[in-house]
This record gives structure tokens, C-alpha cells and sequence, in this order.
């Protein structure tokens, strides 16, 4: 399903902001858990061999921001920061190795072989949704 297709635009789409604002008088945890799956069951249907890739990060990401959080950087604290960043290095260098390797390990190896004379391949390496 396309952004641009009738069925995104008069079936998902009012089905999403149906369900979130329905849930979010409720609970706004319960609107953000909706959004949530709903996302998560939109780009398993485009894409669904990357789903764990995309919930792997996710979690990543908040266990990073979840210990740079605890450890109050803002508070003055200069150890605290100090640590803080060692954490923001961590997350960063990981979203980047990933970003790497799907969208330029290709271009590289091919670039190694080319200059080399080598023949080293890394198979196909399709591309996630939103990296592009």
C-alpha cells in the first residue's frame, strides 16, 4: 500500500485517526500504543522481512535515550555528561553502522573489487523503507 493509493488515503488512513483519537479520550498511553502497531503493522505490509530490524532499533534507541535520561546531564554534573555523551556515541555510531552497511557497504565492496580485482560480494542488499 502507497502513501498516494485510495486504499491508504480512504481506508487506512481514517481507520488510524479514527482508532487514536477514539483511544487518545481515554488514554493518551493508549493513543500512543495505537499509533504504535499501527505503524509498526503498515510497514510490515510493504516490507515484513524488516519488522525486527525496525523494533530492534527502536528498542535500542530507547534503552539509549532511556540511560542518557537517568543520568540527568543538564543537572551540572560534569561526570554525569561525560557519561551521557559516551552513551549519545554509542546510539549514534550504531544508527549509522546500520545506515552504513544498507546503503553504501555495495558502493564500497564494489569499489574494493573494481580497484583490487577482486570478486567479494555481500549477496543483494535490499534497501528498508526510509532509507533512500
Amino acid at each position: 500500500m502507497l502513501f498516494t493509493s485510495s486504499a491508504f488515503f480512504y481506508g487506512y488512513l481514517p481507520l488510524v485517526f479514527a482508532g487514536y483519537y477514539l483511544l487518545g479520550r481515554h488514554s493518551p498511553i493508549w493513543a500512543a500504543g495505537w499509533l504504535f502497531v499501527t505503524s509498526v503493522a503498515f510497514y510490515a505490509y510493504w516490507m515484513p522481512e524488516f519488522v525486527f530490524l525496525l523494533l530492534g532499533s527502536i528498542a535500542w534507541n530507547f534503552w539509549i535515550g532511556t540511560n542518557i535520561g537517568k543520568l540527568d546531564p543538564v543537572s551540572g554534573n560534569a561526570e554525569n555528561r561525560r557519561k551521557a555523551k559516551r552513551w549519545l556515541i554509542a546510539g549514534v555510531s550504531v544508527n549509522l553502522t546500520l545506515l552504513g552497511y544498507f546503503k553504501y557497504a555495495g558502493f564500497f565492496l564494489a569499489n574494493i573489487n573494481a580497484l583490487l580485482g577482486f570478486n567479494w560480494s555481500f549477496g543483494t542488499i535490499i534497501l528498508p523503507i526510509g532509507i533512500g
